[in-house]
């Protein structure tokens, strides 16, 4: 286990799209939350519902297949 601490260059961080499991033992749901408090908009944070950190539920993986295309396709051709 390494300790990263990147909180301080979060400010800069724009156009982030943050998917986490609220069940992740891996990597616990405060870093995510910290993430997106930190980051500049635009920015989301989507928490998946007894999420692990493998996403290994079926449900879990279409969601982030559908908000990650949505994501990209408002960046890229959107406003």
């Amino acid at each position: 286990k390494r300790a990263f601490d990147i909180s301080q260059k979060l400010s800069g961080i724009k156009n982030i799209l943050i998917i986490h499991g609220d069940a992740d033992e891996t990597v616990m749901l405060f870093h995510a939350r910290e993430i997106y408090r930190l980051a500049s908009e635009p920015k989301k944070l989507i928490v998946q519902q007894n999420g692990d950190h493998r996403m290994s539920n079926i449900s879990h993986q279409n969601g982030f297949l559908r908000e990650a295309a949505n994501w990209f396709n408002s960046g890229l051709f959107g406003a």
